[in-house]
């Protein structure tokens, strides 16, 4: 049947010699993949710039239940950023999270809810020039979404963040614990909003073991979360 959404390009992946198949996170129909006959030739149809992943764009497509591949028949742009497309450490803020969470969200989860929250931090990012602490607000707040938001009940005599648990715990407590001052700093993350995330202090190798804490959180609660290929990217520009 036909249909139309606003979506949210995720990813793109060359096909063939001219086409592309891309992944998109819609907004009423949750992430879909897309055949895209054609888009890289010079007088395509649909051309392959405004099918780039971060795009925001209105789709029209075929959709069927029975297919994992879907048609599209027209593509909108509805929002233009003027920063991330220049910004390097912008970019590559976006396109680290924007993996998670293709990672992370399964075919056809339908969540207008979560939509909205990505299409409003995205462009939140484009139009701010403080954000050195917005990755983590935006991974623990994806967190809700999928089910595994952490519990912030951290005390003087539970501050070890157990990541298979999503809670804080006694060194004695069995399995895996984040070091103290980490799981100290992740605390003080969880009480922050977007507009004041920035006022927690974190010293740069804090930074990357931060990171590679909640995406070991993540693994943990994601099925089949695999490697990140954007990280050493995001960890050389912003880091």
């Amino acid at each position: 049947m036909s249909a139309s959404s606003n979506a949210i390009i995720l990813k793109a992946i060359k096909y063939g010699e001219t086409s592309l198949i891309i992944h998109a996170y819609t907004k009423e129909y949750g992430k879909l993949a897309f055949i895209v006959k054609g888009a890289r030739k010079a007088k395509a149809k649909i051309q392959a710039n405004i099918i780039q992943p971060l795009s925001i764009v209105e789709l029209d497509f075929k959709h069927s239940t029975r297919k994992d591949l879907h048609f599209l028949n027209e593509v909108r742009v509805t929002h233009i950023f003027h920063s991330i497309p220049s910004d390097m450490a912008k970019t590559a803020m976006a396109m680290y999270l924007l993996e998670i969470v293709n990672k992370s969200i399964q075919s056809g989860m339908e969540n207008e809810a979560l939509f909205n929250f990505i299409h409003d931090f995205l462009i939140a990012l484009d139009v701010h020039q403080a954000y050195k602490n917005w990755h983590y607000f935006f991974l623990l707040e994806c967190s809700k979404y999928f089910g595994f938001y952490p519990n912030n009940n951290y005390s003087q005599e539970k501050c070890y963040f157990d990541p298979n648990l999503g809670i804080f715990s006694s060194l004695e407590a069995f399995g895996y614990q984040v070091d103290d001052q980490l799981s100290l700093i992740l605390s003080k993350l969880l009480f922050e909003s977007l507009e004041t995330i920035d006022s927690v202090e974190i010293s740069k190798v804090q930074r990357q073991q931060l990171l590679k804490e909640l995406e070991r959180f993540y693994a943990i609660h994601v099925p089949n979360f695999g490697e990140i290929k954007s990280l050493e990217v995001y960890r050389q520009v912003f880091s």
